[in-house]
């Protein structure tokens, strides 16, 4: 009997929510507390259903006429009910999980599109609902074997771990519409306990499927766990960092076979051959080409971190630094490397911050200790990388620099020799250089006449005749231009179509007063630039001058040894000047006769 009043509940609140039009019916006496979720007093009545032994209802018929019977009789009738035969809610959503891991690889792009949005979604759900399910899929997939459900199971994982991390936060800092937050805090414990306890035994053939030797999605998958669990689960200690840091070496020794790093660690480390998936479910960023050769790695290299770039900083905050140190210098090939990318770029910066600040926490604890020669070439070879995007990516704007030259910084503050130093003074003189080239070799109005007889050519008499053939350019060219000056010319177009008056011809040179275009996007981007190097050079000399007191300033030393032209701008730097990058070269006068203009003017 008290199943069926369970039932009988769920049924009614079920009616309440699909039927808008259905006044709500509170329960009656001994009934489930309608403050209860549908899937709780789903929960509920699948446990009753087991005691009993589940006789009277075996089967669940999903597709029962649900909504047409009651729509068609009396809602309060609820007789249909006792025909219908159910079975464990557990057991369906078994079904659909299978069903969706499936779906993954299948060969429809938009059936693996909609299974990955939906397989987050049903997971969560079953947490909420029964954990021993999930147990179950893992204890049995994970394997080395690269299966669909293997897949599946290391996503579920994944999707787990972010949800204990969302959970988390929510325990520590509750939302302000919660009635009760200790009673959330409770049903929260049991998924957040579970994860963690689970993980110890389950990070182990995740670790497996990392150390494979064919990279591929479910390699990638792998190492989110890894990172995920150390962040979300810091007292835990999972650790196997160096799995991790040795995956990303690994795929950048063969991403970038001449780069000396790549070299080094060929030749040093045990390195093993490079596989991949070249198509299938598990290929990384869709078909690859057997024939491209090299940039199979450096395709594989891209979509590792465009999906880990995000978990890099706080993975290597938490981490052992003699394992993570190694990453250092490739961190700052990939900010090199990626510097068009501003997420990947600052992902890869913040990371670098993360080892350095470790490695500056090492030297403090051992005052008096020298950082060490491994860690320091790996710094060197950090500011060498940085030194280089500093120089060449001219395009690289103001906002991503800053935290290049705080990296740089927080470098510097680890090698007190200043040997790197060389590399940044060149690097800050060439960068000044390019825009300051960019400025002088952009075109200029030398002469007031051609200023005066570009904005009084007077328009071309437009004729509707046929229309021109391809072989006419130059003639469709001419009455285009007519059709603008006849808008108004290109100042005031708007006023010109709308009948409004022309501008008079007016030379910008020879009116100081007038502010139109007067704005010198170069002149400010050298200047933006000037005031940033200054200050980061200020401050950098100030801490080699505390650091070194009574000592040869390194700082100096190194300045010291560069060409007289260098050592100029970086003094003009130094005094907040303008630096002075050399003469502008000599630009011959433009001249302009009227009387020998074309005559299609």
């Amino acid at each position: 009997m008290e199943s069926g009043n369970s039932l009988q509940s769920m049924v009614r609140e079920y009616n309440y929510h699909v039927h808008l039009n259905t006044p709500f019916r509170p329960p009656k006496k001994g009934s489930i507390p309608s403050t209860y979720s549908l899937l709780d007093q789903t929960r509920r009545f699948d446990g009753e259903e087991e005691q009993s032994g589940g006789s009277s209802r075996s089967r669940l018929c999903l597709a029962s006429p649900v909504k047409d019977q009651l729509s068609a009789g009396n809602h309060d009738d609820e007789s249909w009910v006792a025909d219908v035969q159910f079975e464990q809610f557990s057991t369906v959503l078994r079904q659909m999980l299978y069903q969706t891991v499936e779906c993954l690889a299948d060969s429809r792009w938009e059936l693996r599109r909609m299974s990955q949005q939906v397989l987050p979604l049903l997971s969560e759900t079953i947490r909420w609902y029964n954990l021993s399910i999930l147990e179950d899929l893992w204890d049995t997939y994970l394997t080395s074997d690269p299966s669909v459900l293997c897949f599946g199971a290391c996503l579920m994982i994944k999707h787990s771990i972010q949800h204990c991390a969302q959970l988390t936060h929510l325990m520590e800092e509750p939302m302000p519409s919660w009635k009760d937050p200790d009673l959330c805090r409770q049903a929260f414990h049991p998924i957040i306990n579970f994860m963690e306890k689970g993980l110890l035994s389950w990070i182990r053939p995740v670790c497996g499927l990392l150390s494979r030797a064919c990279w591929d999605k479910l390699s990638v998958v792998a190492m989110e766990i890894i990172m995920l669990a150390n962040c979300t689960f810091p007292k835990a200690n999972f650790g196997h960092e160096d799995v991790v840091v040795n995956s990303i070496r690994h795929l950048f020794t063969y991403a970038h076979t001449s780069h000396p790093i790549a070299q080094d660690t060929a030749r040093t480390g045990n390195i093993r051959p490079f596989k991949t998936a070249k198509e299938g479910f598990l290929c990384c960023g869709g078909r690859l080409d057997s024939s491209c050769g090299q940039s199979n790695p450096r395709q594989v290299e891209k979509y590792v971190l465009s999906e880990t770039h995000g978990l890099l900083s706080p993975f290597l905050r938490r981490s052992d630094l003699r394992h993570t140190a190694a990453l250092l210098p490739i961190l700052a090939c990939y900010a090199n490397f990626y510097s068009d990318d501003n997420d990947v770029c600052t992902s890869m910066l913040e990371g670098m911050t993360s080892i350095l600040c470790l490695m500056g926490d090492h030297v403090h604890q051992c005052p008096g200790e020298m950082l060490g020669v491994e860690y320091s070439e790996y710094c060197a070879q950090a500011a060498t990388e940085l030194a280089d995007i500093i120089a060449n990516k001219e395009m690289v704007e103001l906002s991503l620099l800053r935290p290049i030259l705080e990296t740089f910084y927080l470098v510097s503050t680890l090698m007190l020799d200043g040997c790197h130093l060389h590399s940044l003074f060149n690097a800050i003189s060439a960068r000044l250089s390019q825009v300051f080239q960019l400025r002088v070799d952009s075109p200029q109005i030398t002469d007031p006449s051609l200023a005066i007889l570009s904005n009084d050519i007077p328009p071309s008499p437009v004729d509707p005749g046929p229309p021109l053939s391809d072989d006419d350019d130059d003639s469709d060219s001419t009455q285009r231009g007519g059709f603008l000056n006849a808008s108004g010319s290109s100042r005031d177009g708007i006023a010109g179509m709308m009948g409004g008056p022309s501008p008079s011809p007016v030379s910008y040179d020879s009116n100081p007063s007038s502010d139109w275009d007067s704005w010198d996007e170069d002149d400010e981007d050298q200047s933006a630039l000037s005031v940033l190097f200054s200050e980061f050079l200020q401050r950098l000399q100030r801490f080699y001058t505390v650091a070194q007191e009574g000592r040869m300033n390194s700082f100096q030393i190194q300045l010291g040894h560069m060409s007289s032209s260098k050592q100029r701008v970086m003094r003009d730097l130094l005094n907040n000047r303008q630096p002075d990058t050399g003469p502008p070269p000599a630009k011959k006068a433009l001249s302009f006769d009227s009387h020998n203009l074309p005559s299609d003017l």
